[in-house]
């Protein structure tokens, strides 16, 4: 209940209004996370013994009901909203090209592979009617005019995801929202902050991610493939 009341209250949903119900609907986000850990930690997730190499092996070493479950995921996320789509299936591949490289790991692309082509191929089938109107019809020039800087309007950026926003009932808050865009030259839209308990909840995330080595907790015997997770996919982001 809490949360759903500090969810409903985020600043920026009362910037964008009624507008924006379809992409206020983040029930995919926490799938999405979760697939990223289990792409991550594959062999902890997705294999009965972790620690058997080789290709061969590996197809008797699935938990299959796992993988089918991250399939399910994988459509249930594509189906749902294409912005949470896109960064998913962004964050898999470039996570996989990460960790690929770090721990000389291969089979971490085949994984994220085939969850992006589940994706890509569940948004495809899903989109089939526009995609095939527009090929039909042509696409509406006037109702879709695009600016190249539009990206950088709508683009969402770290300064204001954590600063107040400008116009702020209280004075300080509302001076600090606006100097933090003072000498840009496009400047975001509005509603963008994630208010005083999302800001605080990212910084504990980042806390939780990358703190581990000032932590006096009994030494954590995980394999590295696992407890390196979510330090990857945080600084992959």
């Amino acid at each position: 209940g809490i949360a759903a009341l500090t969810y409903a209250n985020l600043p920026y949903h009362f910037t964008h209004g009624e507008m924006h119900l379809w992409r206020s609907t983040y029930y995919s986000a926490p799938l999405a996370a979760l697939l990223l850990i289990w792409a991550t930690t594959w062999r902890e997730r997705f294999l009965v013994d972790p620690a058997r190499v080789g290709w061969r092996t590996l197809r008797a070493d699935l938990r299959w009901w796992r993988v089918a479950g991250a399939l399910a995921i994988a459509v249930v996320i594509a189906g749902t909203e294409t912005m949470t789509t896109g960064f998913t299936m962004t964050l898999l591949a470039s996570g996989a090209v990460v960790g690929a490289i770090r721990w000389r790991e291969p089979q971490r692309l085949v994984v994220a592979g085939v969850l992006v082509a589940v994706m890509g191929a569940t948004f495809v089938v899903l989109s089939y009617p526009t995609l095939n109107f527009f090929r039909v019809h042509g696409t509406n020039e006037e109702a879709a005019s695009r600016l190249v800087t539009e990206s950088e309007l709508y683009g969402i950026k770290l300064t204001r995801l954590v600063t107040p926003q400008g116009g702020h009932r209280a004075e300080l808050l509302s001076d600090i929202g606006s100097e933090a865009q003072k000498d840009t030259f496009i400047r975001s839209e509005g509603g963008q902050a994630l208010g005083i308990l999302g800001t605080a909840g990212f910084i504990g995330a980042l806390w939780g991610a990358f703190a581990g080595p000032w932590r006096r907790d009994r030494p954590d015997t995980r394999a590295g493939w696992d407890r390196s997770s979510l330090r990857e996919q945080a600084t992959t982001f």
